[in-house]
């Protein structure tokens, strides 16, 4: 995992957006906007990092991010984007079913 790398989060309820890790946690990562990851880079500014597990972290594809955009926002069509979902890799190779938390 990389301190600083653009992932895609599959928000709630299926809702795809892009963040930054800012930590790895045991169960996933506390994720933040990207503005606010370079914002403490440079002046050293606390970003509102919220924490999302494992299962809702994916690989960041540009491609596959704007399709997702259009089939949650454009379409509303469930059943294209659970399938565009199920193309998305997985930013973990593995899942912790333990996570109890906020939303990410």
């Amino acid at each position: 995992m990389a301190v600083g790398e653009i992932v895609l989060v599959k928000s709630f309820p299926s809702d795809p957006v892009t963040r930054c890790i800012f930590e790895e946690t045991e169960d996933g990562a506390r994720l933040c906007f990207e503005e606010e990851f370079r914002l403490w880079e440079d002046k050293g500014t606390s970003p509102l990092a919220v924490k999302c597990p494992k299962s809702r972290i994916f690989q960041y594809d540009n491609e596959l991010f704007a399709k997702l955009k259009e089939a949650a926002y454009s379409l509303g069509d469930n059943n294209l984007l659970n399938t565009l979902w199920s193309r998305a890799q997985r930013y973990y190779s593995h899942e912790c079913s333990t996570w109890v938390g906020k939303q990410c």
